[in-house]
């Protein structure tokens, strides 16, 4: 009987106790639950990067003070703190970001965020050879692209042109030359256009190099006016600033390998140097996302060498094209 009174009082002693560390917190070895967090979401600068490229990530949603990280869910992208680095060959990768817990919220990680690598396209080379099948060149393995070019010679401004002195397609070059006086509007061009519709992808261009040459009697003193022409009707870019011819003769190719006696001109395709019209855009940016189909050269009135109205000879000769 005093055993059992004993453990009867024993037991009642361990139930209050157990009652008060319940009440006091105690007495379990559990943590609260953890809420979790809103939907997290990864995002970047740009999600489509040309090979090797970067840009910046960043995440919205989720909750609570944890620390963001990124890591490459696959692909052979790379990251060091929000920034992600393409890979070098053309191809995509995935991207997560997690959102580390804190003392109320679990641990978030986003959905996969998809990034497109796109090969830098090769440097656009326009070449005009000897045998008259103008061609387009790939640099790298310097074989001509499917579609030649077409090339001419063409003069405009009416009564300004006195005469047609000399036309044709020449070594590494089309030329056309003519008299004409200063007249507003009178000019001479000769031009590249890729035959059968062929266009040229420059999106990815930062500057166009233009061989030129000119007669001799128009040196130092012709300019040249770049002209390109898109796809889309009327949407053309032309160049600010006409180029000083500074070199005679006919052969003034740039071609895939280079060309005698070439004299290079260069500019870079910014705002500053090109003016846009005609296109849905006018804006050098949205000009090269377009297909180009034409490259023009042409000697205005106002450029030509001229005296008053006598007829002067003045030609241009256009040779290879190059867009980096």
């Amino acid at each position: 009987m005093y055993q059992t009174r004993n453990l009867i009082t024993l037991s009642a002693f361990a139930l209050a106790t157990a009652s008060l560390l319940t009440a006091c917190g105690g007495g379990s070895s559990d943590a609260p639950a953890l809420t979790a967090q809103a939907t997290l979401t990864a995002a970047a600068g740009s999600t489509t990067l040309v090979t090797s490229a970067t840009t910046s990530l960043s995440s919205s949603g989720g909750n609570g003070t944890g620390a963001v990280t990124y890591a490459v869910a696959s692909g052979t992208c790379t990251i060091s703190g929000t920034t992600l680095t393409a890979a070098s060959s053309a191809g995509t990768c995935t991207v997560t970001a997690t959102k580390a817990a804190d003392s109320t919220y679990s641990a978030k990680t986003s959905a996969a965020l998809t990034i497109t690598v796109t090969a830098v396209p090769a440097t656009v080379v326009v070449v005009q050879n000897q045998t008259g099948s103008q061609d387009s060149y790939d640099t790298g393995a310097l074989t001509a692209l499917p579609g030649n070019n077409t090339a001419g010679g063409y003069e405009f401004g009416g009564s300004s042109i006195f005469a047609v002195w000399w036309s044709g397609v020449g070594t590494d070059s089309v030329y056309r030359g003519v008299g004409m006086n200063s007249t507003s509007g009178a000019g001479v061009g000769v031009y590249v256009a890729g035959a059968g519709g062929r266009t040229w992808n420059i999106s990815n261009s930062s500057t166009v190099t233009v061989g030129l040459g000119t007669n001799a009697e128009c040196v130092g003193i012709c300019g040249a006016t770049i002209i390109l022409k898109s796809s889309t009707p009327n949407c053309i870019a032309t160049k600010n600033t006409p180029f000083t011819i500074l070199t005679s003769g006919v052969n003034t190719g740039l071609g895939a390998t280079g060309g005698a006696n070439a004299t290079a001109y260069t500019s870079t395709l910014t705002a500053g140097n090109w003016t846009v019209t005609g296109c849905t855009t006018n804006t050098i940016a949205a000009f090269k996302a377009l297909p180009l189909a034409e490259v023009h050269a042409q000697i205005l009135g106002a450029n030509a060498q001229t005296t008053g109205s006598a007829p002067w000879a003045n030609g241009v000769n256009l040779g290879g094209i190059v867009f980096n």
